[in-house]
């Protein structure tokens, strides 16, 4: 369980939506992962990321005109905070958001991939295999590779089309960026959840969970609505004229559930209910949180 928060829409109105309130939308969350922590910021095209809790990590960064300035200064930004499953989190390079080309990515969930059958298909993309940090251990970042086409981008075309030829592999909400376009993806399956806040014309707010959302639309000076990302469905934010545009895409699945890759064929019903983790396959780490600090 990791937790995904961030803000897409036109400057001028999210000038609102200072650096405490981004802080405290991370801090909503912190339960959610504090193995690390990260931000990114547009107006610097830059991301803050540390093996720290999402509190100690601010409280060093503050300490940076920098760093709140970014902050400030962006209409979009994209905040993760980790709990670890592949990895090393001390590791930096390890750590989301990861930025690839003009797309930054955000994810929580796990990618069960096969490893014979995954690199497979990225033969067939060698562009990405070229440039991708390849040191990088993390599941997350190689299902951020499998978004891209063989042109090195990214889109609502190429998201689907991943999504639905691995969903079975998956447990997904994630968010995209696109820096050069300016346009913001969202999608989740149906199990993470994912909400945002929205007037759909000026601003855009998401969140893994919806408490602090809520107390944003009671604090903010406009007509913003809460809603839940829907079951496989991909959101696409993008500004024209400034104004933001929201189109939605729906993901076929042939299936309400997942499958274990190792330990079930996919001939046999595996209920979400009752999934379990292999220790084998892919081992969770829930430890007492022990953090360093560099």
């Amino acid at each position: 369980m990791c937790g995904i928060c961030g803000y897409f829409g036109i400057k001028r109105v999210l000038e609102v939506l200072g650096y405490e309130e981004i802080k405290n939308l991370s801090l909503s969350i912190e339960h959610r992962g504090r193995d690390a922590t990260g931000i990114y910021c547009n107006s610097v095209n830059k991301i803050y990321k540390a093996p720290l809790r999402p509190k100690t990590f601010f409280e060093y960064s503050e300490q940076f005109t920098e760093f709140i300035d970014a902050i400030e200064n962006s209409d979009a930004v994209i905040c993760h905070n980790r709990l670890s499953t592949s990895g090393s989190p001390e590791i930096n390079r390890n750590n989301q958001p990861f930025q690839l080309c003009d797309y930054v990515f955000a994810h929580n969930g796990v990618y069960w991939f096969d490893y014979s059958e995954y690199h497979r298909k990225i033969t067939n993309k060698t562009k990405i295999e070229r440039i991708a940090d390849n040191t990088i251990d993390n599941d997350s970042y190689e299902l951020f590779k499998i978004l891209f086409n063989k042109n090195l981008e990214i889109n609502e075309k190429t998201i689907v089309s991943a999504i639905e030829n691995d969903y079975s592999l998956l447990s997904y909400a994630f968010s995209v960026y696109d820096s050069k376009n300016d346009v913001l993806y969202l999608s989740r399956d149906d199990e993470k959840p994912l909400y945002y806040l929205t007037d759909s014309k000026t601003t855009l707010i998401y969140c893994s969970e919806s408490e602090y959302l809520k107390k944003l639309k009671k604090k903010i000076d406009l007509d913003l609505k809460l809603y839940q990302v829907k079951d496989y469905e991909l959101i696409k934010v993008e500004k024209i004229y400034n104004k933001i545009y929201i189109d939605k895409y729906k993901i076929a699945v042939e299936y309400n559930y997942r499958y274990n890759y190792k330990y079930y064929s996919k001939t046999e019903k595996h209920k979400n209910s009752n999934r379990k983790q292999s220790d084998i396959y892919y081992q969770y780490y829930y430890n007492d949180f022990e953090y360093y600090y560099k």
